[in-house]
């Protein structure tokens, strides 16, 4: 039996994954329980052969990294996806509009001042500024979702306001911005573990906090039906 991981920071991220879950009929067992500091549902597909493990990991790089360790260690996961809500940081995009992340700038990340003098974001030992998600499963999920676009993002452990957005969209080239997803991915590049990176957006580019709290269940909702899709159509099941 597979078994895939899912990443979830926020309480509505979360929340949307679990009434999706919850409602899956068929031969399997659904759970729910906490460990460590981690809220976790568990899904046992018997029919497909199939463990789906969502795990509530909170805000920010360190706790999505530890989340993402904890379920390839503890629960054996074969593919980690993070999935959930992001900001928009240039003009065309929607509240609402799904993005599959293949190109990850990791902003809190900078040695300028070593001797070295390395750019922000530029991981040594991986030869780049951007961090990369799995290509085979981008290409899948291309597959799965016909015309889904692909973007660059900015992955910050603070929250990015309406005022930086533009600015930093320039210094990065990213097209959007969140919180977790250069932590999972790492983690998974140190692990050998295929990851894949899905964000609805939240906000608009001129939008920050409030926007956000506005849209962070609509938006989760509609990203969670995806995933869900992505999940069960890929070649791991």
């Amino acid at each position: 039996m597979k078994t895939i991981g899912l990443v979830i920071a926020t309480q509505e991220e979360f929340d949307a994954a679990a009434r999706l879950l919850y409602a899956i009929e068929g031969n399997l067992d659904v759970s729910h329980s906490f460990q460590a500091e981690f809220e976790f549902i568990i899904l046992k597909d018997y029919d497909k052969g199939l463990t789906i493990v969502a795990a509530h990991s909170h805000f920010g790089e360190i706790s999505a990294a530890a989340n993402t360790q904890f379920l390839i260690s503890e629960f054996k996961a074969d593919l980690i996806i993070n999935y959930g809500v992001a900001g928009a940081m240039v003009d065309g995009i929607d509240v609402g509009e799904v993005f599959v992340v293949s190109h990850i700038f990791h902003y809190d990340f900078n040695l300028i001042d070593t001797d070295h003098h390395y750019p922000r974001g530029y991981y040594p030992s991986y030869g780049t500024q951007y961090l990369r998600p799995s290509v085979e499963l981008l290409s899948e999920v291309a597959s799965i979702i016909p015309g889904i676009q692909r973007v660059t993002c900015m992955s910050s452990d603070s929250f990015i306001g309406e005022y930086r957005k533009r600015d930093l969209s320039k210094e990065t080239n990213a097209q959007i911005c969140e919180m977790e997803c250069a932590g999972v991915c790492l983690t998974c590049q140190k692990n050998a573990i295929p990851c894949l990176i899905l964000k609805s957006i939240s906000d608009a580019v001129d939008e920050g906090a409030e926007a956000f709290n506005e849209n962070v269940v609509s938006a989760s909702d509609i990203c969670a039906e995806i995933l869900l899709k992505i999940i069960y159509n890929l070649k791991i099941t």
